[in-house]
């Protein structure tokens, strides 16, 4: 990864960083919040469950959220539904009619203690 110039975008002039305190992972850039200890909260970023799992003795709970397509011609069906989260093998699945343009997405992980 080059600092400096960026392609035609416009950009920090030569010799400059992108910005302070700002790593970048991916694409994506890490910005580091004083007084939090954890820098992937709030990214998005998980963890591979097994690493976590050896560590916490915890099991992750992925939950999936309801989107449409958030236009006028949104169904009074699927309209209600757009925004509530569920886990992902739970509540209802997509499509509920026919043209139905609604999708499951990702929302956030949980993690819960094992049963055992």
């Amino acid at each position: 990864m080059r600092v400096g110039r960026m392609s035609r975008g416009g950009g920090p002039p030569r010799g400059t960083s992108a910005s302070a305190g700002v790593a970048a992972v991916g694409s994506a850039p890490l910005i580091a919040l004083p007084g939090v200890d954890d820098p992937w909260l709030g990214t998005g970023f998980v963890p591979e469950p097994s690493a976590r799992s050896e560590q916490t003795d915890a099991v992750p709970m992925i939950w999936t959220r309801w989107q449409t397509a958030a236009d006028e011609r949104v169904c009074p069906e699927c309209g209600p539904l757009h925004g509530l989260a569920w886990p992902e093998m739970e509540g209802p699945r997509p499509p509920l009619h026919v043209n139905c343009r609604c999708a499951r997405v990702f929302a956030f992980v949980e993690w819960r203690a094992a049963r055992g």
